[in-house]
């Protein structure tokens, strides 16, 4: 901003008194530099730690010593004041969410897991079981607020699958063998839960059994926590292929198969209650 170029426009134009507006008086010096030299006046309006009507009245009397020709019929009749603002005020924060930090986890005994939604691992000392804990929001994962069904945010059941796989890979087991949904991960607008993912010591077959539990963050410990699945997991040696099943799909779309169109698919889902968001519209062909 050349402030100066302004002034010598304005001062070359006629203008010689210059009130600077502000919540403190910023650019008064420079102001008083340039016009004082041309007989300009300068002042203020209101200033740090002096914000009041008092204030105005000061810099108005300035003016008036220094000859300009004020209206203070109108600057002192409080009749004409408006009640600023004209709406109520709108006391909402627009203040960021930032994640919350996950420490340094080795140095309580915990190990570090990559995974987003399971933070934190542990292997069981009296056994071979482990331990997987973490956390899930919608402030820290405000995506998953797409997925609603009459009204309420539901973790998708395959989000569950995915925990359940992501323990499997971290105790070295290569599969999901099975997986039931017990009960559904309903995830609350304003608050978070912790979740634990439990897996036990291997059976004489080699299958670990699996289990998905959930607690509101700022539950008591008298709190039950939920159940949401229970599974199996295991290795892939000893396991049936099951390729045979999938050679008809190799080829896509299937012979002798009929196209069925998407329009309004995801629109029919949403007059039934079932709400799918940009994130969760994955189908492209049927």
């Amino acid at each position: 901003v050349r402030l100066d170029r302004a002034l010598e426009r304005l001062l070359d134009d006629g203008h010689g008194v210059f009130v600077e507006i502000s919540a403190h008086p910023v650019l008064s010096m420079p102001l008083t530099d340039g016009s004082a030299q041309r007989g300009g006046i300068v002042v203020g309006s209101l200033s740090r730690r002096a914000g009041g009507l008092e204030q105005i009245l000061r810099n108005l009397g300035l003016l008036h010593v220094q000859g300009h020709d004020l209206n203070t019929d109108h600057a002192l009749n409080e009749g004409d004041l408006l009640p600023l603002p004209t709406y109520a005020f709108q006391r909402d924060p627009y203040w960021m969410d930032t994640p919350k930090s996950s420490g340094d986890l080795r140095s309580v005994g915990l190990e570090v897991s990559d995974h987003a939604w399971l933070g934190a691992a542990l292997g069981l000392a009296d056994g071979e079981g482990h331990l997987f804990t973490g956390r899930l929001s919608l402030a820290e994962q405000p995506w998953l607020a797409e997925h609603a069904a009459f009204g309420t945010v539901l973790v998708p059941g395959t989000g569950l699958l995915e925990l359940a796989l992501t323990a499997a890979h971290h105790i070295g087991a290569d599969r999901v063998e099975e997986l039931t949904l017990l009960e559904p991960l309903v995830l609350p607008e304003d608050k978070a839960l912790r979740l634990q993912v439990v897996v036990g010591a291997p059976d004489a077959q080699g299958r670990r059994p699996i289990a998905l539990f959930s607690r509101p963050e700022d539950a008591s410990d008298e709190v039950a926590w939920s159940q949401h699945a229970t599974g199996g997991l295991t290795e892939a040696e000893g396991i049936e292929a099951e390729g045979e099943e999938l050679t008809e799909l190799a080829q896509w779309p299937v012979a002798g198969a009929e196209q069925v169109s998407l329009d309004g698919f995801y629109d029919d889902f949403a007059a039934r209650g079932l709400v799918y968001g940009p994130a969760f519209q994955g189908l492209t062909e049927l």
